[in-house]
């Protein structure tokens, strides 16, 4: 065989070895390129899925902050309604004539003749003027000491202080009817 063809038959077989090599190679890079194009889309795809999942929590968190808010407000509003309720109460329980019979009824119920009265600083004056008749009818007076509540009084037996104030009053009717009292007129 000539040079010329030996020549040209390497040529041929290392062209064709060639071509093959870059058919491989060609084949190999779709398959890396395909691989990895499929490994990014998974991973944007599990990225959006994560970025969603934390933007609805993120939602779901503030509707719960919000529902909180509202309903904190909702509660101090239902408080205020309750105090309300209670100070128009208290100041009907002080005026004029309740106030008078739940004296009377609290000093024959409490009292004996003789006994000192403990009333509160702010309301000594309406004892000594307004009441003066209520304390001779039941024979009791009124003690030097004055009281840290808003109205009735207290009488000391001993060691043992009967409290008869309007402030202990209202307090147990508080802690035994708020609740009914809520349901009643919140519809709960």
């Amino acid at each position: 065989m000539a040079t010329s063809e030996i020549i040209e038959k390497i040529l041929t077989k290392a062209r064709e070895k060639g071509e093959a090599e870059l058919k491989e190679a060609g084949v190999k890079y779709e398959q890396i390129l395909k691989d990895k194009v499929k490994e990014l889309e998974n991973d944007f795809d599990e990225k959006l899925k994560s970025g969603k999942k934390h933007i609805r929590e993120k939602h779901l968190q503030r509707i719960s902050a919000l529902r909180l808010t509202e309903k904190n407000k909702l509660q101090a509003l239902k408080r205020k309604l309750l105090n309300n309720l209670y100070d128009t109460g208290w100041k009907r329980a002080v005026s004029g004539k309740y106030y008078l019979n739940y004296l009377d009824k609290e000093l024959k119920n409490n009292s004996s003749p003789g006994d000192t009265i403990i009333v509160s600083a702010k309301e000594k004056d309406s004892f000594e003027k307004s009441f003066k008749d209520i304390l001779i009818k039941y024979r009791v007076s009124i003690a030097e000491e004055k009281g840290k509540f808003r109205a009735g009084f207290i009488i000391p037996k001993g060691d043992i202080r009967l409290n008869c104030s309007l402030d202990e009053a209202f307090k147990i009717l508080k802690e035994q009817n708020e609740v009914e009292l809520a349901k009643t007129l919140f519809k709960e």
